[in-house]
């Protein structure tokens, strides 16, 4: 039996990997971290569209609003940034709606989920546009 644990934004990337693994896994078990991220919408998103697929062994919607706090840095954790649109960001560096290790502790947490459920597969989406536009952590 095949157990898979992913991790889901609500967008449109971890939706297409979400179902790549109710297709291609036995039991599937979903994660969603909430850090207190000005785009709250895809949470909602997340936990409306996961409803709906009964194949879900488990939605865990992660409370990590402390790291509003330790990230301030960021456009998407920081009301008094301007949040950028991704065609204006490319090339750079380092954005400012790039938030420091988010998908590393996020991946951390799910590995720690995975052992427990015994999952023997961790998936995340992210796509290659993310790597040219300074987004670090995509590139794992």
């Amino acid at each position: 039996m095949s157990k898979a644990v992913v991790v889901y934004s609500g967008g449109m990337d971890s939706t297409v990997l979400l179902e790549h693994c109710i297709k291609n896994h036995d039991e599937v078990y979903v994660l969603t971290f909430d850090y207190n991220q000005r785009h709250k919408k895809e949470i909602a998103i997340a936990k409306s569209y996961v409803e709906e697929i009964h194949s879900i062994m488990e939605h865990k919607i992660v409370d990590l609003s402390f790291f509003r706090d330790l990230a301030p840095n960021s456009a998407l954790t920081s009301d008094s940034i301007k949040v950028p649109k991704m065609k204006d960001i490319i090339g750079e560096a380092q954005p400012v709606s790039y938030v420091s290790n988010r998908n590393m502790m996020f991946l951390s947490i799910a590995c720690s989920y995975a052992e427990a459920v015994g999952a023997s597969e961790v998936y995340y989406g992210a796509v290659a546009v993310d790597n040219l536009s300074g987004y670090w952590d995509t590139t794992l």
